[in-house]
């Protein structure tokens, strides 16, 4: 499959860059970074302990973090696994519908993505989601490795009236609240941006002189900015099901 979009291109200065050894100081960061107030995933610790505890166990998670993400890539099992809890969102639910799914991600997990995120965020900002994505916006191998594992090694458990469901793998990417989840982002953008310019979708125009706008995104939030035609809301569906190939190479069929 091949994409063509107008990926920005990180220089090779960014991408060694990406791929130097962790340091102390950047872990103690993303601690710091996340919420320490969330729910606890498998592993029973929040945030909180992590900074309660910090001079305990700073040099445990630079080990993790050197001795064995860095250098062999993988992360053990039990640090990317998670609980799924069923939240009612009505009175008295009885179907699947009545319930909102939270996924509670361990703290190893969330420290280990937003080292990562953070990493990102230095040299590119928001940018995308598949190993294919991002060789082909040119990360390299070692960090295309490490962003996979902690995509493809995610598994979780359902908490049902107090006990969990037997371990399952996830098929569709990323958690709810990953912290890499904003690399989901730059190819639904530059595939719209795409659409604009063959002229499947409008968008508002004059809004802003010289600009159109097709969408606004937020950080869980996607607006579309769409004419009230079926074949520019079916094109816009090609594209929010995945199917861009379509969309971009026969768009005239469209």
């Amino acid at each position: 499959m091949e994409l063509d979009l107008k990926f920005r291109m990180l220089n090779e200065e960014m991408a060694l860059r990406l791929e130097e050894p962790f340091l102390m100081e950047e872990i103690k960061e993303a601690v710091w970074s996340c919420d320490e107030s969330k729910a606890p995933g498998p592993d029973g610790f929040n945030l909180c302990s992590f900074r309660k505890s910090w001079e305990i166990l700073k040099e445990d998670l630079f080990r993790l973090m050197h001795d064995i993400f860095f250098i062999s890539g993988k992360l053990e099992k039990s640090i990317n696994s998670s609980f799924i809890t069923l939240i009612p969102k009505v009175e008295n639910p009885n179907e699947i519908l009545d319930f909102r799914p939270i996924c509670l991600v361990s703290s190893l997990y969330k420290i280990v993505s937003k080292v990562l995120s953070r990493r990102i965020r230095e040299v590119v900002g928001e940018v995308d989601f598949l190993e294919l994505v991002l060789f082909q916006m040119g990360f390299d191998e070692k960090w295309r490795g490490w962003v996979m594992e902690c995509i493809s090694t995610m598994r979780a458990e359902v908490i049902i009236n107090g006990s969990t469901t037997n371990e399952f793998s996830f098929r569709r990417g990323l958690r709810q609240g990953d912290s890499l989840s904003p690399l989901v982002t730059e190819v639904l953008h530059l595939a719209l941006d795409k659409a604009v310019e063959i002229r499947l979708i409008e968008g508002f125009q004059n809004v802003i002189s010289g600009l159109i706008f097709t969408h606004l995104q937020f950080a869980d939030d996607t607006i579309l900015f769409l004419r009230a035609d079926e074949k520019e809301v079916s094109n816009v569906m090609y594209i929010l099901r995945c199917e861009i190939r379509n969309v971009i190479s026969d768009g005239s069929k469209l």
